[in-house]
């Protein structure tokens, strides 16, 4: 059994799709998922500077497109056997397209309606994100709440990250929990909060008219590991995910 992992935002580099690029067949499937999303992928993936492509409007079709040209360049040289898919974030778009639950221009389509949306979001009021590592669990989670803050995402055993409203993360960062370190994130809001609920709207609308299957191979949720198969459901985790999870 083969997994796939897809990555969300951050793990963008300027030039990702350059390499695409230069194939004429990969190139014109780029130029399809842009007109598909309303965004220029081959400039973003090809020529953009890294605060361009930094633009969480920007970023979170372009990761997308460029993890389904990635898996469509495995073809028959692929895994035989089963798959897993899962991915992170907006990376789980790409994962439903790896297991067969999204046609891969209605994923590319509503990672730029999530990007667009989370960003619109992330105008209303400065917030942000930021990871705190190390401490007891339990301290740094009460940390968290005292502050007002949300726990965003568990990254892993010793990483936690904070999100919430930009001064109380300053509050967070200047008075840590015991043997924990606070270390700011570049994003553009507090992703994975009730900070996107106008976002998670959007989306939803979106959601409502695309086409979900029944994967053929095994999807994974981005919220709790649970292997997903009805379309609905696949349909919600997507949508919620961006607020909750």
């Amino acid at each position: 059994m083969y997994a796939f992992v897809t990555p969300g935002q951050g793990s963008q580099t300027p030039g990702m799709v350059a390499g695409w690029l230069r194939d004429p067949v990969y190139a014109e499937r780029l130029r399809a998922w842009s007109e598909a999303a309303d965004v220029d992928l081959v400039h973003l993936g090809g020529r953009a500077p890294a605060a361009e492509i930094a633009r969480t409007e920007h970023t979170q079709p372009m990761l997308v497109a460029a993890g389904l040209l990635a898996h469509e360049a495995l073809g028959p040289a692929g895994p035989e056997g089963p798959l897993v898919a899962a991915g992170h974030s907006v990376g789980e778009l790409t994962a439903a397209v790896y297991a067969g639950a999204l046609a891969p221009a209605d994923a590319v389509r509503l990672a730029a309606v999530r990007g667009r949306a989370m960003a619109a979001a992330c105008a209303e009021v400065p917030t942000s994100m930021a990871a705190v590592v190390g401490g007891d669990e339990a301290g740094v989670l009460g940390r968290i709440a005292e502050l007002g803050l949300y726990a965003a995402t568990f990254n892993g055993p010793g990483q936690i990250v904070a999100a919430g409203a930009v001064r109380d993360l300053e509050r967070l960062a200047a008075a840590p929990p015991p043997s924990a370190t606070v270390k700011p994130l570049p994003v553009a809001g507090a992703f994975h909060t009730a900070y996107m609920e106008s976002a998670r709207q959007a989306v939803a609308a979106a959601a409502e008219r695309t086409p979900f299957l029944r994967p053929a191979e095994a999807l994974l949720s981005n919220a709790d590991g649970t292997v997903v198969s009805e379309p609905d459901d696949i349909r919600r985790r997507l949508v919620e995910q961006g607020v909750m999870f």
